[in-house]
């Protein structure tokens, strides 16, 4: 089994959700840049891909439209919360943003390459 990560930079972080990151958890990230890799992938479609364990949550399951959604909810994120530290000590970022429900994407801050890095995403169903 092969073990290469390979990255896709999905953009800089947009100025204004930047901002709106130093507010809440006091991070500098504006130079910094959103990336996806095949590790968070895997994660999230065996995690979170499958329909019957998700609706047990009380979430819907990630499909690729919600991968194609991902610049929008970074772009414009609905709510920005500090999502503490991941068990390396590395930051974690939450985003929030309503489509079809509330998509829920986490990044961990690495701030030797200056990356925001995808570590999940998963749907919370919509209310009624």
């Amino acid at each position: 089994m092969e073990n290469t990560q390979y990255k896709y930079e999905i953009g800089e972080i947009e100025e204004v959700v930047a901002n709106k990151v130093k507010e809440v958890t006091t991070l500098n990230v504006a130079d910094y840049v959103h990336i996806i890799d095949n590790y968070a992938i895997k994660h999230i479609i065996g995690e979170h891909g499958d329909a019957q364990k998700e609706e047990k949550r009380g979430q819907v399951a990630v499909t690729l439209d919600y991968f194609l959604k991902i610049p929008e909810v970074l772009a414009n994120p609905d709510k920005i919360l500090d999502g503490g530290q991941t068990k390396i000590g590395r930051r974690v970022i939450v985003y929030e943003k309503r489509i079809n429900g509330t998509i829920i994407y986490v990044e961990e801050v690495r701030t030797k390459r200056k990356e925001l890095a995808l570590q999940t995403l998963y749907i919370k169903k919509p209310r009624k």
